[in-house]
């Protein structure tokens, strides 16, 4: 676990994030991503991800604890893309009126503890992309009741 790790009712890893522990839900897209950092994992969080990674895991890992996406996403908006405005919704399914983003910086090619991650797409054009779903995320929880806060990079 983490320093002031008991301030937070719930909290969500996205990808790599997991692995700093004491984390209730892993929040991540592709198979590539979660076998390479589950086997690490010294504890089990939940797991949030799209169905087709769900069935992928059941046969890679013969077990898994956890929901698939919802897929309830309005015409032209698609959170589920990107495991960071996944986890946004996901709080929100788990009843969180106040979310607390640490780490999204969404630009660069390190992950927020300086590490690399060489099969990544980190273009300025996939931030971008990222960028307006999260937008997009935050709006619609804002309307919500949710308020997002976003610590650090802007």
């Amino acid at each position: 676990s983490y320093p002031g790790r008991d301030a937070f009712g719930v909290v969500i890893g996205v990808n790599k994030a997991v692995t700093v522990g004491g984390v209730d839900w892993f929040s991540a897209g592709d198979i590539l991503t979660i076998g390479r950092i589950w086997p690490s994992l010294t504890y089990a969080p939940l797991i949030w991800t799209h169905t087709e990674t769900m069935q992928q895991m059941v046969a890679r890992f013969g077990w898994v604890d956890g929901p698939p996406y919802r897929r309830r996403e309005e015409p032209g908006h698609r959170w589920s893309m990107y495991s960071a405005t996944a986890a946004l919704v996901l709080a929100k399914e788990l009843g969180a009126t106040s979310l607390e983003c640490f780490g999204v910086d969404l630009m660069g090619q390190q992950n927020w503890d300086g590490t690399d991650e060489p099969t990544a797409d980190r273009s300025p054009e996939r931030w971008a992309r990222e960028r307006v779903i999260w937008e997009k995320t935050r709006n619609q929880l804002d309307e919500a009741g949710v308020e997002v806060i976003r610590h650090g990079h802007h």
